[in-house]
C-alpha cells in the first residue's frame, strides 16, 4: 500500500484532468468555472499529496523503471506544481479568467501534468513524450485564448521552438539507445560511463540536455508573454 501512496500526486492530478475534461462538455460559464477549479484544486492537492511523499520518504519504480517516484524527482514535481499555482494566481486577471473560459485552465492542466510526468521519467522516450504533450498544450492553450490577432506571433514563436528541439531530442535519443542498447535511464547508466571515450555519446547528451533546457527556457518565457498579452 505504501508503495501506491508514491503515485499519490499523480492520481490526483489524473482525476483533476477528468474533472476538466468533462467541463469541457458543460455550456456556458459553468464548463469555465469548473475547469479553472479543477486546475487550481488539483495542482494545490497534487502539491500536498507529492510533498507528502517526501515527509515519507517514499521511494518507488513503476512500469520496469520508465516511471520513477524517487526523493530528487519528487522535489522536482513539487517545485513544478508550485510554479504552476503562482501562474494559476497571476493569470487571475486575464481575458480567459473574466469570461470564464474552460480551455485555457484544461490545456493549462495538461501541460502540468506533461512536465509531471516528465520529472518522474525513468525513460528517455517517457521523457520526450511527456516534453512534447507539455508543449503542445500550452501550444493549445495559447492559441485558444485571447484574441488571435494577439496571440498568433506567441503561436508562430512557440512552434518553431517546438518542432526542432522534439527533432534534436530524437536524435539524441535514437544515438544514446543505439550505443547503450536501451532507453531506460537506469540501463544507461550502467553502460554509458564504459562509453565515455565515444564522441557520439558526449555529443547525444548534449543534444538532449540541450533540447530539454531549450524548451523548459521557451515554456516559462511564454507563460510570462501570456499573461502580458
Amino acid at each position: 500500500m505504501t508503495r501506491y501512496l508514491s503515485l499519490s500526486g499523480e492520481m490526483v492530478l489524473a482525476a483533476a484532468n477528468m474533472v476538466a475534461f468533462v467541463a469541457l462538455l458543460l455550456p456556458g460559464g459553468r464548463g469555465g468555472r469548473a475547469a479553472h477549479r479543477a486546475l487550481t484544486w488539483g495542482a494545490a492537492a497534487a502539491l500536498l499529496a507529492v510533498l507528502a511523499t517526501l515527509v515519507l520518504k517514499l521511494d518507488a519504480v513503476w512500469l520496469m523503471e520508465a516511471w520513477r517516484a524517487e526523493p530528487a524527482a519528487q522535489a522536482f514535481k513539487a517545485v513544478i506544481l508550485a510554479g504552476a499555482l503562482v501562474s494559476v494566481r497571476e493569470s487571475r486577471h486575464s481575458e480567459d479568467w473574466r469570461v470564464e473560459r474552460a480551455t485555457g485552465p484544461v490545456f493549462r492542466l495538461v501541460c502540468v501534468s506533461g512536465l509531471v510526468v516528465a520529472a518522474g521519467a525513468g525513460d528517455l522516450l517517457v521523457l520526450w513524450l511527456a516534453i512534447d504533450v507539455a508543449t503542445a498544450a500550452l501550444v493549445l492553450e495559447i492559441a485558444t485564448a485571447g484574441r488571435w490577432s494577439r496571440r498568433e506571433r506567441l503561436v508562430r514563436r512557440m512552434m518553431t521552438a517546438w518542432l526542432p528541439s522534439s527533432l534534436v531530442m530524437l536524435l539524441g535519443i535514437i544515438v544514446l539507445a543505439g550505443l547503450g542498447g536501451s532507453t531506460r535511464l537506469v540501463d544507461l547508466e550502467l553502460v554509458l560511463p564504459a562509453l565515455r571515450g565515444e564522441p557520439a555519446v558526449a555529443v547525444a547528451i548534449a543534444l538532449v540536455a540541450v533540447s530539454v533546457l531549450v524548451r523548459t527556457a521557451r515554456l516559462v518565457a511564454l507563460l510570462g508573454a501570456v499573461r502580458r498579452a
